[in-house]
């Protein structure tokens, strides 16, 4: 009989990869941390067990249960050693190989409670030292959203290597891969602190507006060495703490930002493209925008097929446009039922410019606006079909030349596939016609009459069945509007950036119940509205589809267009079904003239990068 634990060995046969920078993410461990990690060899089953090996062929892949009857089996037979003197140092440091391995296991199972607990067990009982193994502990709270106990864990990691730097320096032995590893564990930290404490403009809370470094929001963070678990995480901005031990003993503390310690990751490894490009993002939020050009186009460098660098870079030079007055706003609440949402889409067809100051009247008020059956079938079955193609060349190219998958990026990203939707093909008059018939709405919405539209992003995106929803997010930093209003906080007006719209295409029917690719919270891209105000949007994120939260779930027919602001808070929404995957396509505009706006994953392809606007006639390529 083959056990459990056999049954996990076939695929999982080192660390499972570390949860990394703000959106997610997974990567490998660092080789300064592979080297002091154990290795994980595959997985035995009970010494009672003559059948525990499987053909070498097998492509057999463990269930959830089988994992967790595996960590059951393993922690039991360490259980054992532990109130036991005469186990030996080999079959201790087996059971441990094996534990960590399943507790990574369980990592890509999204089993994150349960694979913290068997990092804990094993720091506490054997080898509090491991600081692979406390670094794969953080990488579980954080997936847990316990943010603030990540990041105690993560500096314990960053503080050991340090301490182990600064004695190898002294010796002559400091070496890169030290270096490395220290920079991708600040980069993570970092984004900790901005889960934490976002950069104002970056949260829901209406932060005053800041312009230095020196002002971004810190955690302190602060070692005891008299504490047996040693670190302690506060949130005050107080930074007059020692930053010395005095004697061993005592205590050593650090107020840090994100911006530090995306500078400390580029100290460690200047050829960190990510931490060039994570500064630059968050220099860019606080406006300072001719330092974050600077960061851009070193991480264009070192990236170069980095989408997001790419459209920083090419926008870069652009002259911010001069803030614009208000416009017209519709009257009375936000919308609460998605019929107050939907308009004729003959309206748009027919260029009924009276219509069309309603709707984007509408929109102010509301940030969401759609319109039902915009698309016909046939124009959906071309798009569809040039995104089958997309997938399918995504699964045959060489890891080497990946570059048109975004889904580490993605929000709840299991079971999602993110891709960019190339601007050649079939699909493309489509597409163009699409544009071409929302163009006069768009010019009123972005109050950029006459001119052509920046096409900044052309993706899709497919979820599959059962998959979870997203978390209530906003893709753009700061608030969508263009001057402030009485009722507007201090420091809340979007004074740093474009107003940029999203336009999604429902290319599947949601309409039947099994969950709807896009929920909305209309009102919330304003700060000086009911939904913008921090308390309600913090209640939305914690329950979206609870009633009277305000999120309205976009449940369409395919061919619906649904245009919404970049900075009103949305998510994609859960997949309930257990057979049937759905996808829509979506494109991201931006007001003419101006600088690519922070945090958005700028969703392209390479080439098509700078080279496409919108016009009354749909799609212009850009004059060389």
């Amino acid at each position: 009989m083959i056990t459990a634990a056999v049954f996990v060995a076939r695929r999982y046969t080192t660390f499972a990869s570390a949860f990394v920078g703000a959106r997610g993410g997974i990567r490998p461990l660092t080789p300064s941390l592979q080297r002091v990690a154990s290795p994980l060899p595959l997985l035995r089953a009970s010494s009672t067990d003559n059948s525990n090996t499987l053909p070498a062929s097998s492509s057999f892949e463990p269930t959830l249960d089988q994992t967790l009857s595996a960590a059951t089996y393993v922690k039991t037979q360490l259980d054992s050693i532990l109130n036991s003197a005469r186990s030996s140092s080999s079959q201790q440091d087996m059971l441990l190989n094996d534990l960590h391995s399943i507790a990574s296991t369980l990592l890509e199972y999204d089993a994150n409670e349960k694979a913290a607990d068997l990092f804990r067990y094993s720091l506490q009982e054997f080898d509090p030292s491991n600081v692979a193994v406390r670094e794969r502990l953080s990488a579980a709270l954080r997936a847990m959203g316990s943010f603030e106990e990540s990041a105690r864990e993560l500096y314990r990691v960053i503080h050991s290597l340090e301490d182990e730097i600064n004695s190898q320096d002294q010796m002559g032995m400091f070496g890169a891969e030290e270096g490395e590893s220290l920079s991708w564990l600040y980069l993570d930290l970092g984004g900790l602190i901005e889960e934490i404490r976002p950069l104002p403009g970056a949260g829901s809370n209406w932060d005053a507006a800041i312009t230095t470094e020196a002002d971004a929001p810190k955690v302190t963070l602060e070692f005891d060495s008299e504490l047996e678990d040693g670190f302690t995480i506060s949130l005050d901005d107080d930074d007059d703490e020692d930053d010395q031990l005095k004697d061993g003993k005592g205590t050593k503390g650090e107020a840090l930002s994100a911006i530090e310690c995306y500078r400390r990751a580029i100290s460690y490894n200047g050829e960190n493209g990510s931490a060039h490009k994570r500064l630059a993002d968050a220099l860019a939020i606080i406006g300072q925008n001719g330092e974050a050009l600077k960061e851009f186009g070193v991480a264009s460098e070192l990236l170069p097929q980095d989408i997001c660098n790419a459209t920083h870079v090419f926008y870069g030079n652009s002259e911010v446009q001069q803030e614009k007055g208000p416009l017209e706003m519709a009257e009375g609440p936000a919308a609460k039922t998605l019929d107050d949402l939907k308009w004729d889409a003959l309206c748009l067809t027919n260029k009924d410019e009276e219509a069309m100051a309603k709707m984007a009247a509408a929109f102010e008020r509301d940030g969401v606006i759609t319109f039902p059956g915009l698309v016909g079938p046939d124009d959906c079955d071309v798009i569809l079909q040039s995104i089958e193609e997309t997938i399918s060349k995504g699964q045959a190219t060489s890891e080497t030349d990946e570059t048109l998958d975004f889904t580490d990026e993605t929000r709840a990203a299991a079971n999602r596939v993110h891709l960019a939707l190339p601007l050649r093909g079939n699909h493309t008059d489509a597409v163009s016609d699409l544009f071409g018939t929302l163009y006069p709405l768009l010019t009123r919405i972005l109050q950029c009459s006459e001119d052509t539209i920046p096409l900044l992003g052309s993706g899709f995106m497919r979820t599959g069945p059962r998959a979870k929803g997203q978390e209530l997010h906003k893709d753009v930093h700061h608030y969508d509007r263009h001057l402030p209003t009485d009722e507007m906080p201090e420091g809340a007006s979007n004074a740093r950036g474009p107003r940029c719209l999203s336009i999604q295409l429902q290319l599947s029917d949601t309409s039947v119940g099994a969950g709807a690719s896009l929920e909305v919270l209309p009102g919330s891209h304003r700060p000086d509205a009911p939904n913008g105000r921090p308390a309600i949007i913090e209640k939305a994120i914690k329950d979206p589809l609870v009633r009277g939260n305000g999120v309205i779930p976009i449940d369409v027919p395919a061919g619906t267009v649904t245009i919404y602001s970049s900075r009103l808070w949305h998510r994609g929404g859960s997949n309930d079904s257990i057979d049937s995957a759905r996808t829509f396509a979506f494109f991201t505009v931006t007001e003419p003239n101006c600088l690519a706006p922070p945090g958005l994953i700028h969703t392209m392809e390479r080439q098509d990068v700078g080279e496409w606007r919108v016009s009354s006639d749909g799609l212009l390529r850009q004059k060389a």
